[in-house]
């Protein structure tokens, strides 16, 4: 599955970023990783797909959705990007619900995945999305 395509990972838990750095690796993508928003919003140009972390703190005090809506309300999140959000928590839970409305994602422009899961998943997922998207 060698894409070579750049897929920013932004994971604030240091084991779970270094297990998805080498998976991704592994897959054929070219991962670059960061473990706060302010990182990933600089840097989301970058990158062909994005995995975010739900829940990612920095010190402006983002979250992950909240970060990839405001890359999203910018202008500076293409459609061709997939965005994976990872999170223990489930995307029905109503503090996630009331994320992704306030952040004005609409189901079609993200996937999730609850942790924990296996890498080969979130490299299908990135993968199939790329295709999706017409990378």
């Amino acid at each position: 599955m060698d894409s070579g395509a750049t897929v920013l990972v932004a994971e604030d838990e240091p084991s779970l970023l270094y297990c998805y750095q080498n998976g991704l690796k592994r897959a054929g993508f070219r991962p670059i990783v960061f473990d706060n928003a302010k990182d990933l919003i600089e840097h989301a140009g970058e990158a062909d797909a994005l995995v975010v972390d739900v829940r990612l703190p920095s010190l402006a005090g983002l979250e992950g959705i909240d970060a990839v809506g405001q890359l999203q309300g910018s202008g500076r999140l293409p459609n061709h990007v997939p965005v994976v959000f990872i999170s223990i928590l489930e995307k029905e839970t109503e503090r996630c619900r009331q994320k992704l409305k306030e952040a004005k994602l609409p189901d079609d422009r993200y996937v999730w995945l609850r942790k924990p899961f296996e890498v080969d998943l979130l490299v299908r997922r990135i993968h199939d999305e790329l295709i999706r998207r017409h990378r």
